[in-house]
């Protein structure tokens, strides 16, 4: 197996919430959700901190006797303690919602297996086969459509009616009539998705992205030409007010 492609591309906020990373045979890309509430833990930090703190301290976790979620809910601990160690109200549920969440797709190769962990809006395109977890969507579609709306009834949308429609759907993060997602409570990472896919007899491509590189992405062609899209890529969705960070990791089995 060989990376062949690593790419991580900053949108139109200020930094990028996105990480690609991987360590012998596990592969990974995290994708932050754009922080909605303020910080209320000092020192402070961002989502993109918490998108690479998860990055870095994956490698120090990967054990092939663990499943996919014990891994992940043990680096997410490690880097709660490191983050909010000194903090004891940020423990309910909708307190680690108002903090930094994120999605995540999560693979290992063993022998002639894909293992994965999808947790979020993350892909994994392996053949004609895509994995994702789309327990998201009903919510996000709901938020277009509220948004979508506004705009049809008034021409434009002020970007405090966007933020509180994106809030009151955060705060269902991993409640009962929600949806699951990774937070800083390790509790998170045991709601995700796995499943493996078999390689026996198989000379494939695994790629792994977020859902910024959705637009940019064409299975039809080769993979170098959505590299390529991506690069000149400016559009702005009008709906969420930002062009999305985009990453994409590629490996050949």
């Amino acid at each position: 197996m060989s990376v062949k492609y690593a790419q991580s591309t900053k949108g139109t906020t200020g930094e990028n919430e996105d990480a690609v990373g991987y360590q012998d045979n596990y592969y990974w890309v995290i994708d932050g959700a754009t922080s909605l509430f303020e910080n209320p833990i000092h020192p402070s930090f961002t989502v993109a901190d918490i998108v690479n703190d998860l990055s870095d301290t994956l490698p120090e976790n990967i054990d092939d006797c663990k499943p996919l979620s014990e891994i992940l809910h043990d680096t997410i601990q490690a880097v709660a303690r490191y983050r909010i160690r000194a903090t004891e109200n940020t423990t309910t549920r909708e307190q680690y919602a108002k903090l930094p969440t994120f999605a995540i797709m999560f693979v290992r190769v063993v022998d002639d297996a894909l293992e994965y962990l999808s947790l979020g809006d993350c892909y994994l395109t392996i053949g004609d086969k895509t994995v994702t977890d789309k327990r998201i969507e009903p919510f996000a579609t709901r938020n277009r459509n509220r948004i979508q709306q506004i705009i049809d009834e008034h021409g434009t949308i002020t970007a405090e009616e966007r933020k509180n429609i994106f809030q009151d759907t955060r705060l269902k993060a991993n409640a009962p009539n929600g949806y699951p997602i990774g937070s800083l409570d390790p509790q998170s990472a045991y709601g995700a998705k796995t499943g493996t896919i078999s390689l026996h007899n198989m000379n494939a491509t695994i790629i792994l992205y977020s859902d910024g590189f959705m637009p940019c992405y064409n299975p039809e062609e080769p993979i170098e030409s959505s590299l390529k899209s991506l690069a000149y890529s400016n559009c702005t969705d009008k709906i969420y007010g930002k062009r999305d960070d985009a990453s994409v990791l590629v490996v050949e089995v």
